[in-house]
């Protein structure tokens, strides 16, 4: 520090803020709950249009570079354009952290301010997912060239590591991956889950709502809550679901979210002569996000045992929770080990017989389809995880 009573810290990441993108949630809610008598925040964003207010309220300055997250060339003149806004900042401010957001396009440019501008500034690294792995995955990267760039990409993260000064980690998964391909030193290491909002996310009772979906108070309803994309297996859901229809016409499936796969899985929902069991509500407001969990009884998580997915900690479990959902998810290391930490969430084979045994006996007991919220899920409020933050900080 300088002598400073506050310390200044510059958050970057190429990333629009206002959308529903995980790390869109993580970047404005983490940013928010900073205290503004300890930190002075500014941000390094492509783009700030749909900012909420009290973002807004909450930061000194927000910088935008207008580039696109799944472009590589986009992702290199972000980190040239944060280089040239961070030497800006350093002119009316000292800079004393960097937090940089994965991809590494915002490691790059804080490490070239490091290099040619103020070699006594701090950078954290955060993560928060197998990013190259994805990126190759929901090919981001052309399938020709996927090699070659995975070579490349684990390369610049292994140099580029010699400069950072710490590491957070969503997921314990996640950061033996990693430490495990940069060798890394275990205290140059965090570990720190994602949040939820709990003045957002809590349990809203609503007859209404069960009403508007079904129309049936009997159904039993079975949510899923986030982007329909192919590399996520949903059809996996579906085709369990005709077996678990089979057993009892009231078992109901929500798809709540929007995606390339969304026409797929109604195609499929139609095939197997489910249309009127299966809605898929399309793209909802985050703002009417809760309703559609509070109306659910049972909210489920599913993901393929893939390296992407098993590093990971899905929002949507601890929005689940937060609403006082049980949660099922697919057995995966990353499931299991918040099913470690967390009431309320169990596991399931990656077989349709085992989703299905596990709903029906599930729903054979009331008791697990109450709306209960554990005390637990307060330490995943944004407010706790943002003090956490400000621990590494210093």
């Amino acid at each position: 520090m300088t002598g400073k009573t506050k310390k200044h810290l510059c958050i970057i990441q190429n990333v629009e803020l206002g959308t529903t993108e995980a790390l869109s949630v993580f970047l404005t809610n983490i940013t928010k709950n900073f205290s503004a008598d300890k930190t002075i925040v500014d941000l390094i964003v492509s783009d700030a249009s749909r900012s909420p207010k009290d973002l807004i309220e909450r930061v000194h300055t927000i910088y935008t570079t207008r580039t696109k997250l799944y472009s590589i060339l986009d992702n290199f003149i972000f980190s040239l354009k944060t280089f040239t806004f961070l030497r800006k900042i350093q002119k009316e401010l000292y800079v004393d952290v960097l937090h940089c957001i994965r991809p590494n396009s915002s490691l790059l440019g804080a490490v070239f301010f490091k290099f040619f501008s103020n070699p006594k500034v701090k950078i954290i690294y955060n993560v928060r997912g197998p990013w190259i792995d994805v990126a190759i995955l929901r090919k981001h990267v052309n399938p020709l060239f996927s090699r070659l760039f995975k070579h490349v990409a684990y390369f610049s993260e292994f140099v580029l590591s010699k400069f950072v000064w710490r590491y957070v980690f969503v997921s314990i998964p996640l950061r033996d991956f990693y430490s495990r391909k940069l060798k890394l030193k275990s205290e140059k290491t965090f570990v720190i889950p994602p949040g939820v909002d709990l003045s957002h996310f809590f349990y809203k009772k609503d007859g209404n709502m069960k009403r508007k979906l079904f129309n049936n108070q009997r159904d039993i309803v079975i949510g899923h809550v986030g982007g329909l994309a192919f590399e996520r297996d949903l059809s996996f859901l579906i085709q369990a679901f005709k077996q678990l229809h089979q057993t009892d016409s009231n078992y109901k499936l929500v798809f709540v979210g929007d995606g390339p796969a969304k026409k797929q899985l109604e195609a499929l929902s139609s095939k197997l002569e489910l249309s009127q069991s299966i809605l898929f509500t399309g793209s909802v407001d985050r703002e009417n996000v809760p309703k559609y969990l509070s109306a659910f009884d049972i909210g489920i998580c599913h993901l393929p045992d893939t390296l992407a997915y098993r590093c990971s900690f899905p929002l949507k479990i601890l929005e689940y929770l937060a609403c006082g959902l049980p949660v099922l998810a697919s057995n995966i290391v990353a499931h299991a080990e918040i099913a470690k930490s967390l009431h309320n969430v169990y596991l399931y084979d990656l077989s349709l017989e085992s989703l299905v045994k596990k709903i029906v006996s599930f729903s054979s007991n009331p008791n697990f389809l109450q709306h209960q919220v554990q005390d637990k899920i307060r330490e995943y409020d944004w407010a706790v995880l943002a003090k956490r933050y400000d621990e590494i900080y210093d």
